[in-house]
């Protein structure tokens, strides 16, 4: 049996103002584009923080009934895709 090592640190770096004109956004221009799903993510070029993400469709972790398994997919970190404009 092996004792647990130390803790790391882990600082969150959202910023929830800018998480939510992320959201917004999103909505938007998926709406706009007749798209069916779509992703953002605000990186901190300097820092490498990750301001924001977001991932259309998204739901609701409080509210799973009728939920299919596709619904929990964060599309930013699982799909893939060409990269758009910086």
């Amino acid at each position: 049996e092996e004792n647990p090592g130390p803790a790391h640190e882990l600082q969150l770096s959202i910023d929830e103002r800018l998480q939510t004109v992320t959201e917004d956004a999103l909505d938007n221009a998926v709406i706009w584009n007749k798209a069916e799903s779509g992703a953002a993510v605000l990186i901190n070029i300097p820092t490498g923080e990750i301001l924001s993400m977001a991932s259309y469709p998204d739901f609701n972790p409080n509210n799973r009934e009728g939920a299919q398994l596709d619904d929990f997919r964060n599309r930013a970190i699982s799909d893939t895709f060409e990269p758009g404009s910086t």
